[in-house]
């Protein structure tokens, strides 16, 4: 009788989860409320508050408390994070220094507008800045790292918020801190990487609808998507609206050294 040993194990240089990177934000965040917060992202964050007041609900207790937690009306917002990861095949080669950003349609400042003015020698007030909502790649911590290796170890997502929970909120309810926050959009990653061009394809998932709330070091780093237009491209996406009104992607392994080490 054949024995049937399945696939090898992957080498046992990756049979471990990838070193947690250096997470850094800015010392003094914006705080907003989480009505103002909803309405400038009125159409990129779906059914935040529920979520907030979900997560709010189920942070553990550190006193008893009979009083019913009230979900936050303020939070600390940020807008962008930095990354910095190992080289994880030479200990003696430089780090890899990444930023992502989560930041809403805003307009644009007075002094943006005279830089237009003056390039263009065309009279321009200020304009709306499109959102950037930049996709990042998440710790999967539940894939078993003596089976899995490269982009089974990640999940793929678009960070749509960055946030903190003040502290005078979490004192009156009693919780404890979760620490700095994220609104993620996650994406679905294909099985099989395709073969002409050795990528993984991305695709949303049920229309825009599956976020979650999910604590910023369980996050990687940026990653790096390709718009899978097909065989039509619809010509009304641009650079800055593509990311977010697209529906399929190929996650890009080629970016740079540390993309292809993690994921191929």
């Amino acid at each position: 009788m054949t024995e049937s040993h399945g696939p090898p194990p992957p080498p046992l240089s990756r049979r471990k989860h990838y070193p947690k990177p250096t997470i850094t934000v800015a010392e003094k965040p914006t705080p907003l409320t989480v009505s103002y917060i909803v309405e400038k992202n009125r159409y990129d964050l779906p059914n935040f508050v529920e979520h907030l007041g979900e997560y709010f609900e189920e942070l553990p207790s550190i006193r008893k408390s009979t009083s019913t937690r009230k979900a936050p009306d303020f939070l600390h917002v940020w807008q962008r994070i930095k990354f910095t990861n190992p080289n994880i095949q030479l200990d003696s080669a430089a780090n890899f220094f990444d930023t992502a950003i989560a930041s809403p349609p805003r307009s644009s400042s007075a002094k943006s507008a005279v830089t237009v003015e003056q390039a263009s020698g065309v009279c321009r007030g200020p304009r709306l800045l499109p959102a950037r909502y930049d996709p990042i790649l998440v710790h999967d911590y539940d894939a078993n790292p003596e089976v899995k290796f490269g982009i089974q170890m990640f999940k793929v997502g678009i960070l749509k918020l960055i946030f903190a929970i003040p502290p005078d909120t979490l004192a009156a309810a009693r919780v404890k801190d979760p620490g700095l926050l994220a609104y993620v959009e996650w994406l679905k990653v294909d099985e099989g990487k395709d073969e002409a061009s050795g990528m993984y394809g991305v695709s949303r998932v049920r229309n825009f609808e599956s976020h979650e709330i999910i604590e910023v070091g369980t996050i990687h780093r940026p990653c790096h998507l390709i718009p899978d237009f097909g065989e039509v491209c619809d010509t009304r996406l641009t650079a800055e609206t593509v990311l977010y009104k697209h529906n399929k992607f190929w996650l890009n392994n080629y970016i740079d050294a540390l993309a292809f080490q993690e994921l191929y």
